[in-house]
């Protein structure tokens, strides 16, 4: 730390922001959601997508 004065001050932080990257998801994996969300009960599929980290649309294409 600093010292200006009776003030410390703290040096500032250097934060390096990574890249987004999409997700890919395997066939296999594809697969397993869309069986899991036809055999779920109504009001289930929204837990799965929830767990899965998807939006409704995604399952709908």
């Amino acid at each position: 730390m600093l010292e200006s004065g009776s003030v410390t001050v703290a040096p500032a932080s250097v934060e390096v922001i990574g890249t987004a990257r999409r997700r890919r998801f395997t066939e296999v994996y594809k697969r397993r959601i869309v069986a899991e969300a036809d055999r779920a009960q109504r009001g289930e599929i929204g837990l799965i997508l929830r767990r899965e980290g998807f939006y409704s649309s995604q399952l709908a294409k």
